[in-house]
């Protein structure tokens, strides 16, 4: 992802105090935490929706008791406890 002017100031830095290979190192590893923002520009998205999304996923509904829970109650019944 190409970077702002804010992202290649503070890699540029951190090349010039850890070396290349290091300083590239901290400067994504600083971004990826959210130590340092806004230094990678954002990708604008065309007009078919947001980027990664997979759409409407089914969702199970909880039901009040879990099924261990519904089954000792069962025993409990049958047992007369």
């Amino acid at each position: 992802m190409p970077l702002t002017s804010k992202g290649s100031k503070i890699k540029s830095a951190m090349t010039k105090k850890y070396g290349r290979g290091r300083g590239e190192q901290v400067f994504y590893a600083s971004a990826n935490k959210g130590t340092i923002s806004n230094v990678e520009k954002k990708k604008k998205l065309s007009a078919g929706g947001s980027v990664g999304k997979t759409g409407n996923k089914a969702k199970f509904k909880k039901t009040g008791q879990s099924r261990v829970n519904a089954f000792s109650n069962h025993a409990k019944s049958v047992l007369g406890v």
